[in-house]
C-alpha cells in the first residue's frame, strides 16, 4: 500500500523538477544561444577558451542535474550516489571556472550589453557565493532528501541570472523594468522563476519547506539587497577599475 502511495508522489516530484529544469535550460539557451550554443547560425562568435570552458562546465551542471532527477524518479539510488560524485566535481568546477571568468570580465570590461561592468562583476560574485552556499549545504545534507533536492535546485537556479541578463529585452514590453526587475531587482525574470518554484513546491507539499524559506531569504539578501547597496560604493567601483588597469 505504501509503495502504491509512493509512486504518484515520486511522479509528481519528477514533474516538478523536470519542469524547473526545462525552464532553466530554455532561458539559458535563449540567452546564450547567439554567443555560445548557436555560433555561426545566429551571429558570429569568437569566444576565448576560458569562456568556452565556462559554457561547457555550466552546461555539464545542467545535464548532471537532469540525470540525477531522472535517477531519483526511477528509484536508482545507487546510481544516483555514483553520479553524485561526478556532480560534486562539476559543482566545484562551476565555482572555480566561474570565479576565473568573473575576474576576466573585470579585467577586460566584459558583460551583457547595457550592464555596467562593476555591477555585472558584483552580481556574478554574489551568484557564485549563493551557489556555493546552496551547493555545499546540499552536499552536507545529502542524507536528507527533502533538503538535498531543494538545495540543489536552488543552486541550479543561481546560474539562471547569467542567461536572463542576455535576453533580447528590446523585444519585451517595458524592457527597462524587466532588466532591472524593479526595486532591489525583486522582479527580474530569474527571481520570478525562483518564486514560482518555491510556490509550486509549497502548494504540492502544503507547507513552505525551510530550505526555500531560508534559501529565498539568503538570495534576496546576497543577490539583491547587498548587490544594490555595494554597487553604489565608490570603493567597489575603484576596485573593478583597478583590475581593468
Amino acid at each position: 500500500m505504501s509503495t502504491l502511495g509512493t509512486m504518484p508522489r515520486r511522479a509528481a516530484q519528477h514533474r516538478y523538477y523536470l519542469t524547473a529544469w526545462v525552464v532553466i535550460a530554455g532561458l539559458t539557451l535563449w540567452g546564450f544561444g547567439p554567443s555560445f550554443f548557436l555560433p555561426g547560425l545566429v551571429q558570429s562568435s569568437d569566444l576565448a577558451p576560458l569562456l568556452r570552458l565556462h559554457g561547457l562546465v555550466m552546461t555539464a551542471w545542467l545535464f548532471v542535474f537532469l540525470l540525477q532527477t531522472r535517477l531519483v524518479a526511477s528509484d536508482r539510488v545507487r546510481w544516483h550516489r555514483r553520479v553524485g560524485v561526478a556532480g560534486a566535481i562539476v559543482g566545484f568546477a562551476v565555482l572555480a571556472v566561474g570565479l576565473a571568468t568573473t575576474i576576466r570580465a573585470a579585467r577586460f570590461r566584459e558583460g551583457p550589453p547595457g550592464v555596467p561592468t562593476d555591477v555585472f562583476v558584483l552580481a556574478s560574485l554574489a551568484a557564485l557565493a549563493t551557489f556555493a552556499l546552496f551547493f555545499l549545504a546540499a552536499l552536507a545534507l545529502r542524507r536528507r532528501p527533502d533538503w538535498h533536492q531543494r538545495l540543489m535546485l536552488l543552486a541550479t537556479l543561481m546560474l539562471l541570472g547569467a542567461g536572463v541578463s542576455r535576453l533580447p529585452y528590446e523585444h519585451f514590453p517595458w524592457p527597462d523594468f524587466w532588466r532591472s526587475g524593479g526595486p532591489f531587482g525583486l522582479f527580474t525574470i530569474d527571481m520570478l522563476v525562483i518564486y514560482a518554484c518555491a510556490g509550486w513546491d509549497t502548494a504540492r507539499s502544503r507547507r513552505l519547506h525551510p530550505a526555500y524559506g531560508w534559501g529565498v531569504a539568503a538570495l534576496l539578501l546576497l543577490n539583491n539587497a547587498l548587490v544594490v547597496l555595494v554597487a553604489e560604493l565608490p570603493a567597489w567601483r575603484g576596485l573593478v577599475q583597478a583590475l581593468a588597469s
